[in-house]
């Protein structure tokens, strides 16, 4: 990775994700005409993410960052795929506004200016605009000259072309919520249609998608009218095919109505192409799925028989003679009380803390790098959920399935354990210094607290030296997974109780979950408590520390701690 000269600890409201595969040359024209000073009156960044390119694109990359004059980073991403590719950005990507810019596109003057003014304070979560020519001498074809405002809402059909990956930007809760580009769709694949898919995914999560024709992008792609258009008209015929065949698969049946109007205007030219492309897709992408580690089956051994015994025999007798009181999840973080509210109620009521915890890391990864998405993550949780058949599941991993559990139980019922950003933090550093941990959970902590995207600055020479992450790495986690249930679950269905006022807090629990106040066990409330506490947290200056809890975390923790509060470094779990 190659860095510029800027403060990789800024705060960044805005994230340019330029992805590129040999074509260095085309790369240089783009940069060259980026407005930098519009992205450092932003407090932006600029990511260039190089997809194991074999030309000088790399040194490209290299020169410009080393001499521009905004906060800007090289990264390398050797998989093949522009899905991939930009999955990397997502990753790196630390503005809570980001943009996608096509390496043959230059944004209109003003561009970033209309972008930051519209979009933050929208109540649409995606962007896309208008698509001219750089050169009227080059063919006309994927232009988008729509000059009208349109919106879109949850569930709404798109049509290919409706959004273009060439002027396309999002808020980061987007990424957050559904997780990354599928890694079958886009460039490097058959199928040249990941941007309209992942616009479509993030309408099926509930957010809303608008075009702005005041953004307009030139596309400077050098194809002429001839047979390099014809092939290029084919391939993305192809990609549109796999596209709505994909949303159909899911039961999207106002997509059939949808891809049957299109065909109106160019039946003949169009149609046997989608057809084909939908049915290549459906016959490629089960080889493509990322494969989990097999379920558990407790008290099974031997082979295929036993398990298959269990689950469609043993299970179903077992969900038949005993059916489920609640479907009720506690989704807070880590080290928040998560541990105590399953033994609380493990006497009451089947409750389970972290429960197949390998499958569902490895599950939450699949979603994030865009291998694991739609039906096959769904029907993943909810094959896991007649399995295990749980009454209270109290799992950290909830959060990164927030949005399917709603779908799979729309009425049940969200614990949200939270504790102040500080004494949470220094809880976490206790716990991981305390205990070993797996492969796959190292995995996740490196995703979760932004491995390789945020460095620490010479205040946090403590945390470096005993291997830890970031104190911002810390923070926006904390800020990003307690506003995702903040913001996901309905008000109704969620209840909030503070770490420290768990015990408290049991009648609330009690009459939240249709429970009796004795079916809860007053005495398991806080016994995971740390059992060693190293002190790291007390090593750093604390108005450093308090600085950045109120810069990443201040407006959240008002809102889930109104009265004030002095933040301490203690606390129990």
């Amino acid at each position: 990775m190659k860095e510029s000269a800027g403060n990789p600890n800024d705060t960044i409201a805005l994230s340019v994700v330029l992805c590129t595969r040999n074509r260095a040359p085309v790369l240089g024209r783009c940069l060259e005409r980026l407005d930098t000073a519009a992205v450092v009156a932003h407090r932006g960044e600029v990511l260039l993410v190089d997809n194991g390119s074999r030309d000088g694109t790399w040194k490209e990359m290299e020169d410009w960052v080393a001499r521009t004059g905004c906060i800007a980073r090289a990264i390398m991403e050797p998989a093949a795929g522009l899905s991939r590719a930009r999955n990397t950005g997502l990753f790196h990507a630390r503005g809570d506004v980001i943009l996608f810019l096509d390496d043959d596109c230059y944004l209109e003057e003003g561009y970033i200016d209309k972008l930051m003014c519209r979009l933050p304070g929208a109540d649409f979560a995606i962007v896309g605009g208008r698509a001219r020519n750089f050169d009227m001498g080059e063919s006309r074809y994927g232009t988008n000259k729509r000059a009208e405002f349109e919106k879109y809402g949850p569930g709404d059909f798109l049509k290919t072309g409706t959004f273009q990956g060439t002027n396309f930007a999002m808020k980061r809760c987007v990424y957050e919520t559904i997780g990354g580009f599928d890694t079958t769709l886009g460039a490097g694949t058959p199928f040249r249609s990941e941007d309209i898919d992942y616009i479509a995914r993030a309408l099926r999560a509930g957010f809303r998608a608008a075009h702005l024709p005041e953004l307009l992008v030139f596309h400077h792609h050098g194809r002429q009218e001839g047979e390099e258009i014809r092939l290029l008209e084919n391939a993305n015929a192809i990609a549109a095919g796999a596209y709505y065949a994909k949303f159909l698969s899911w039961g999207h049946w106002n997509y059939l109505a949808g891809w049957l109007g299109t065909f109106r205007m160019n039946f003949k030219k169009r149609f046997l192409r989608e057809i084909a492309g939908a049915v290549l897709f459906l016959l490629r992408r089960p080889d493509r799925r990322r494969q989990l580690l097999p379920p558990s089956y407790p008290g099974v051994t031997g082979g295929a028989l036993p398990r298959a015994v269990y689950r469609y025999v043993r299970m179903p007798l077992f969900r038949l003679r005993t059916p489920r009181r609640m479907v009720s999840y506690c989704i807070g973080t880590s080290k928040s009380g998560t541990h105590s509210i399953w033994l609380m109620l493990h006497g009451g009521r089947r409750a389970m803390h972290e429960l197949e915890d390998n499958l569902m890391v490895e599950a939450a990864l699949g979603k994030a790098d865009g291998t694991l998405t739609g039906p096959h993550l769904e029907r993943f949780l909810r094959e896991r959920d007649r399995r295990v058949w749980l009454e209270m599941d109290s799992s950290n991993l909830n959060i990164h399935f927030l949005p399917e559990l709603l779908r799979l139980h729309p009425g049940a019922q969200f614990i949200l354990t939270v504790r102040d950003a500080k004494s949470w933090v220094d809880s976490e550093i206790n716990h991981f210094l305390a205990h070993p941990f797996p492969g796959h959970w190292r995995a996740m902590w490196d995703r979760r607290y932004r491995a390789g995207v945020f460095y620490h600055p010479a205040e946090e020479e403590p945390l470096a030296r005993r291997g830890l992450y970031t104190l911002e790495g810390y923070l926006r986690y904390w800020e990003e997974h307690n506003r995702l249930a903040l913001d996901l679950v309905p008000r109704g269905q969620l209840l909030v109780v503070p770490t420290r006022d768990i015990t408290p807090s049991i009648p609330k629990i009690a009459a939240f979950l249709g429970m009796s106040r004795n079916e809860i066990s007053e005495e398991r409330a806080h016994s995971f408590a740390a059992a060693k506490k190293f002190g790291v947290l007390d090593e750093l200056d604390p108005d450093y520390v308090d600085r950045k809890v109120r810069e990443f975390c201040g407006p959240l923790t008002d809102r889930l701690f109104p009265e004030p509060r002095e933040h301490t470094a203690g606390g129990k779990v």
